[in-house]
């Protein structure tokens, strides 16, 4: 390059400078920076638009959002810029002071920034003098003044349109998904449904309700590129029949879940048929549902903090199934360990066990090869299936017991001298150990 070019590249870069500083030329913030029609964005990432990066699960410009600006592609670094200041080029600097006759077009002072309303994520539907100015959270844009969702899933959102758009503008904006409590199939089925990130933009959602997710194998993450993996939720706290029957994830952590139907005549199997289910935990669910984890082969980790009831084939066929944590369980109903990896259970607190939920008498534990030990050591009076274990179980297991169950004692049933319990059963155990603990 010659010094002419050189001198001619100079005087270009300077001018762009002074450009900048006399005429006030704008650099598009987080929000006027983002198309605010959802349907033009790209789903395979949230974020979209020019120089858009995504900061704590929201969608910024990291040369003019306050919040982060100058931030890092990992967002990793950044500053935020204290009040009276704006992000202008990645930098904090003192912001404008002037009143909104200082602003340009449709745009409003807020906090000392002139903003366009309809866009701005942070000042969104904001009226002159920055009334009625509202935050965007997570998941949403600010799209022609309002808050609404940026739908990552096509399939999900053309239901959540159909269901949820009560102002028939082809959208669901925060009010609209505020009142939401509860997801339904509709009548002709979920289609195309690849991703469930979509769910996080209903802070009030209660209810996952009847098959919603049945069958979804294929149901990938929020980037869609790798097979979804883990469903973790702090907020739903209801689940009903079938819900995800068959789905493809790995991990389920509810800790909110407190409810799925157990009432006579439901199919339950909320969490059965699921090829790669491996690790679940439910913080607060009382009871499981009736076959709830059936023939899910891969299951190996179950975590009820507080249930009180295993019904009726709960980890039927979970034949990888080893690790129970289920310490106040007190009843235990039929065909719960049929067929697991199960080496010991441990139910301290279980007074009912071996009837099904219409009270017939069955049997709660069969061909479980590795199991050698159960402890029911309950203090009182136990109501126990004759039935309630094989006899090949009672053969090859030990049997922990309250001292109260020991023959000749107040406990009931009690335990013979031959080693039977149930007394008159036939079922003669391998060892009965007496503890309290």
């Amino acid at each position: 390059m010659d010094t002419t070019q050189m001198i001619r590249k100079s005087l270009s870069f300077v001018i762009a400078v002074l450009a900048i500083a006399a005429f006030g030329i704008a650099v598009p913030n987080a929000a006027d920076a983002q198309d605010p029609n959802p349907e033009n964005h790209d789903h395979s990432s949230i974020c979209y638009g020019i120089k858009s990066i995504l900061c704590k699960e929201t969608c910024i410009n990291p040369m003019s959002d306050a919040d982060y600006c100058g931030a890092s592609e990992d967002c990793s670094a950044y500053q935020t810029c204290g009040k009276g200041e704006e992000c202008v080029l990645g930098m904090c600097k003192k912001a404008h002071t002037e009143s909104d006759d200082a602003c340009a077009g449709d745009h409003v002072l807020c906090d000392g920034i002139c903003v366009d309303p309809k866009k701005n994520l942070r000042y969104c539907g904001a009226t002159k003098g920055c009334s009625d100015a509202m935050a965007c959270r997570s998941y949403h844009t600010c799209s022609e003044g309002s808050c609404c969702i940026v739908f990552n899933d096509d399939g999900f959102k053309a239901y959540a349109i159909k269901q949820f758009d009560a102002n028939h503008d082809e959208r669901v904006c925060a009010d609209e998904a505020d009142v939401v409590t509860e997801i339904s199939a509709p009548d002709e089925g979920f289609k195309d449904i690849v991703r469930l990130s979509d769910l996080n933009s209903f802070p009030n959602l209660k209810k996952i309700g009847k098959a919603v997710f049945a069958g979804f194998e294929n149901i990938t993450n929020k980037d869609g590129k790798d097979k979804f993996k883990e469903f973790k939720s702090s907020y739903i706290e209801e689940v009903g029949d079938k819900a995800f029957y068959k789905t493809g994830m790995e991990t389920v952590t509810m800790s909110a879940l407190v409810t799925v139907d157990t009432s006579k005549g439901s199919e339950g199997m909320t969490f059965a048929e699921c090829p790669n289910l491996k690790t679940v935990s439910f913080g607060k669910l009382q009871a499981t549902s009736i076959n709830m984890f059936k023939n899910s082969k891969l299951l190996k980790k179950v975590t009820l903090s507080v249930a009180e009831q295993l019904s009726r084939g709960t980890f039927d066929g979970c034949e990888s199934l080893t690790s129970l944590t289920a310490k106040k369980v007190q009843t235990l109903q039929t065909d719960v360990f049929v067929a697991t990896a199960m080496t010991s259970v441990a139910f301290s607190a279980a007074a009912k066990i071996g009837f099904d939920e219409d009270g017939n008498a069955g049997t709660t534990f069969k061909d479980n090869p590795n199991l050698n030990q159960i402890k029911l050591n309950a203090k009182g009076n136990l109501e126990v299936s004759p039935t309630f274990a094989t006899p090949e179980t009672a053969a090859n297991c030990e049997l922990i017991l309250n001292t109260d169950k020991a023959p000749g004692k107040s406990g009931t049933p009690h335990a013979t001298e031959a080693g039977e319990w149930p007394a008159d059963s036939g079922l003669i155990w391998k060892k009965i150990t007496y503890n309290n603990n």
